[in-house]
């Protein structure tokens, strides 16, 4: 089974409460970092899968750790 599906499967089944959204950029980024990416927001941004440029890859890794919201989603 490929890396990106075990994420995939994982972070839904463990992380329930998270956000949609959120729950879909994890394992985007833990495949990215498998991919060997560099542990920096552009290191990620550059690996991450689809079609879109890498400067709104790289906005999107920004905005998904910066954001206080994720972290008040993990549960306790």
């Amino acid at each position: 089974m490929p890396a990106s599906q075990v994420c995939h499967k994982f972070f839904s089944q463990s992380l329930n409460s998270i956000h949609q959204y959120r729950k879909n950029a994890l394992p985007d980024m833990t495949v990215a970092l498998t991919r060997g990416a560099s542990l920096s927001f552009t290191g990620i941004g550059r690996y991450l899968p689809g079609p879109a440029r890498v400067k709104h890859k790289i906005k999107r890794v920004d905005r998904h750790l910066n954001s206080d919201l994720m972290f008040s989603d993990i549960p306790a």
